[in-house]
């Protein structure tokens, strides 16, 4: 009694799953949830061409292996062929792009705002971090500096001599 009890459960276990998938179809479903997707995608992107391309490639429907396999190594070689063709020409627009950019930089007659003071190199020639204190320092130097230039170019010019 108990042997064919555990006959009988092993043979639902395995017959059970396969009830269950041959009466739902779940690649079909799969295959048509993929479909209704593929669509809302289509019709997302607005594009009229691939549009028209899908209804009709859906109005013809699949004949033989053969049209399958022709279409499908149709559809690859395209996307081979913009693969390639966008590794050449994707370089080169960005390319172009840069050249633009440059062109349109070295023609702006915008004027370049300083972000701040220029960076103090001390006498020893080291460059050391920024330092806004010594920056100001260096820059009211090169003011008093300009200003006693030109006040010596004054004095020597109208010949005044300095006390």
């Amino acid at each position: 009694m108990i042997g064919s009890a555990i006959a009988n459960i092993k043979k639902d276990l395995l017959s059970q799953p396969l009830q269950l998938l041959s009466g739902l179809d779940i690649l079909g479903n799969a295959s048509s949830a993929l479909g209704h997707m593929s669509k809302g995608v289509a019709a997302l992107s607005m594009d009229k061409k691939f549009i028209q391309s899908r209804q009709k490639q859906e109005s013809k429907g699949v004949e033989d292996f053969g049209d399958v396999i022709r279409e499908g190594g149709g559809a690859f070689a395209k996307g081979l062929f913009r693969g390639v063709t966008g590794i050449l020409t994707k370089p080169l627009e960005g390319a172009n792009a840069m050249r633009m950019k440059i062109a349109s930089a070295i023609a702006s007659e915008d004027q370049l705002i300083r972000r701040r003071l220029p960076r103090v190199i001390s006498g020893d020639n080291l460059v050391r971090p920024y330092d806004e204190y010594k920056s100001q320092g260096q820059v009211e130097n090169l003011v008093v500096t300009s200003l006693e230039c030109l006040l010596l170019s004054y004095y020597l010019l109208c010949g005044i001599q300095c006390a």
